[in-house]
């Protein structure tokens, strides 16, 4: 499975579907686009914590 920003956002919000949806796969694949999207994203993030 590739995970996409979005899958990625919500994984780490703890989504309970995508943690069953996972338990389906031996292997998840996060592009280097996709963690540089959201790296961007939570360092940009106006409810980030210091």
């Amino acid at each position: 499975m590739i995970l996409d920003t979005d899958a990625l956002s919500a994984f780490v919000d703890g989504a309970p579907a995508l943690a069953a949806l996972w338990a389906n796969f031996t292997g998840v694949s996060i592009p280097v686009v996709v963690l540089g999207e959201y790296r961007y994203g939570v360092t940009h993030s106006t409810r980030r914590q210091p």
